[in-house]
């Protein structure tokens, strides 16, 4: 994930009336070197842990500044406030995945059967795959993909093609068979068709697995391992595919194919009314499914359990569309698709689940920390027929509980911390012209709480982080400005943030790279 810094003069910090030097906490105030936790945050005994003794409200309706003020802060939202024993917490490192686990895994998914590396694409495939291209078919005439900023893009493919084509063989060879275990990357004809020669990725180390399983319930899925390694830079993944999914959860990826097809004028076109009547074919077995997402969890429970996974909670959920095509998406037949959900599990303690921010990150001026690895997830698609695909990110151990119990700041004094630091995400994005100008508002909107557990460094090991409890914002604001009579608004993206339960201080979820790979 990019991080994005933005600079900010001390004459634009004066005039919001912030400090441009905020006081450091002293280091034994917040983490004591020697012995971990500092004394003030840890909470003896064990008692039944109420969010509402803290002033968190069930419903969090409040304002904050005035109508002529340059920021302002609006909350309507209702707050899960979960009953918890205890606040531990815990240190943790990342996982470098064995070949034995990585055996392990491969002999579940694969059910015993064979497991082949994939062949390469004979002359006759490749000719085919050009046509597609040129005929801008499947992916190859989404709108998205024709805009003229991909035109270089389509014509790098297609040389890329033909030189695969002048070195492919005119039949398969056979069938490679492997023995799960990681070896070095060696670059795939579809990997040389995307990125090129030049993508960047470290080859010399042994880190990667993938394969295709040959026979059985799962004929046809691909297995992809990736091992922690900090000379390819990469993190310990898993990933188990079979078939295709629909993948427009939410609607957002169709709504960006529908704009770039009013850029491309390519309103009526053929493409587009296939593309429609596929969501519509979609849509309509999600409506018409009576499969939960309780008993998707089973399912996904029992998996975990199967292949020892640590403790996982779910998150999040969203209802989607699996087809046993392993094909382009555009390319399947989706009326016989199968509804089903995409589920969301992070690491968990005392039944919160851990969070992964998504927002911007902004070079603000107070005390901040920054994970020094993204949190664990695995995400499990799920229908009535079972486990569809399996993408296990960012492996990680427990190395230690740190503190058993800790004692946790005022919803009060969360807050406070809430509203300064929206106020500095406009210090460091506006200019010395914006702030004295009477006409520019920016009303931010709270939409979101929740209480979460999140990455911080550890305190005298690094690389390894504390997984301490949180409060996750999400805000959503914009800019109004007055010119000449006329109103301008421009949405800002979301800002979504991490509150620090114990200290206050603002966490840095999105300054580290989520998922590292070699794919």
């Amino acid at each position: 994930m990019q991080k994005t810094n933005f600079g900010v003069s001390a004459a634009v910090i004066i005039s919001l009336g912030l400090s441009a030097c905020q006081k450091t906490p002293e280091n034994d105030a917040v983490i004591n070197k020697k012995e971990g936790l500092a004394e003030r945050f840890i909470k003896k005994g064990s008692d039944n842990v109420k969010l509402q003794k803290l002033g968190a409200p069930e419903e969090w309706k409040e304002k904050y500044g005035e109508n002529t003020d340059m920021v302002t802060i609006e909350t309507d939202v209702k707050i899960e406030l979960p009953h918890i024993k205890n606040t531990p917490v815990w240190e943790m490192k990342e996982k470098k995945i064995s070949n034995e686990e990585l055996v392990q895994l491969a002999d579940y998914f694969s059910e015993g059967e064979k497991i082949y590396q994939e062949p390469e694409m004979t002359t006759a495939d490749l000719t085919e795959l050009k046509r597609k291209i040129e005929n801008k078919e499947g992916k190859y005439g989404n709108p998205i993909f024709l805009r003229p900023g991909e035109a270089q893009e389509k014509t790098l493919y297609l040389q890329r093609v033909d030189d695969l084509i002048a070195k492919a063989k005119e039949t398969e060879s056979e069938k490679i068979y492997l023995s799960p275990k990681f070896i070095k990357v060696v670059q795939s004809q579809e990997e040389y068709i995307r990125r090129g020669k030049d993508d960047r990725t470290i080859r010399t180390e042994k880190n990667r697995f993938a394969g295709i399983i040959e026979n059985g319930e799962n004929q046809g899925a691909k297995i992809l391992a990736v091992q922690k390694n900090d000379k390819a830079g990469s993190t310990s993944n898993f990933f188990f595919q079979k078939g295709t999914e629909f993948d427009d959860y939410n609607g957002d990826y169709m709504d960006s194919i529908r704009e770039a097809a009013d850029q491309m004028k390519m309103q009526d076109s053929e493409w587009m009314k296939k593309a429609e009547s596929v969501k519509a074919v979609v849509e309509n077995i999600k409506k018409s499914s009576r499969f939960s997402k309780e008993e998707a969890g089973e399912k996904a429970k029992l998996m975990f359990r199967q292949i020892n996974a640590p403790k996982m909670v779910l998150e999040d959920f969203e209802p989607t569309v699996w087809s046993p095509e392993n094909k382009d998406m555009w390319e399947v037949d989706w009326s016989t698709g199968e509804a089903g959900y995409r589920l969301y599990y992070y690491r968990g303690i005392e039944g919160i689940p851990a969070y992964w921010a998504n927002g911007i990150t902004y070079d603000t001026p107070e005390q901040t920390y920054s994970p020094p690895f993204g949190q664990e997830c695995i995400e499990v698609l799920v229908t009535e027929t079972g486990i569809k695909q399996v993408d296990w990110y960012n492996m990680s151990e427990k190395v230690k509980t740190v503190a058993e119990n800790t004692k946790l700041l005022s919803f009060d004094e969360i807050k406070t911390r809430a509203f300064q630091h929206l106020k500095y995400t406009i210090v460091k994005t506006t200019t010395d012209q914006d702030v004295k100008s009477s006409s520019l508002k920016v009303p931010f909107v709270i939409s979101d709480v929740r209480f979460r557990y999140a990455y911080i460094p550890a305190q005298e090991t690094l690389e390894n982080a504390w997984l301490v409890p949180v409060w996750v914002f999400v805000a959503n604001s914009k800019y109004v400005e007055s010119q000449n009579g006329q109103v301008f608004e421009t949405e800002k993206p979301t800002d979504e943030f991490l509150i620090n339960a114990l200290d206050g201080s603002y966490i840095d979820a999105n300054a580290y790279d989520v998922v590292r790979m070699t794919r």
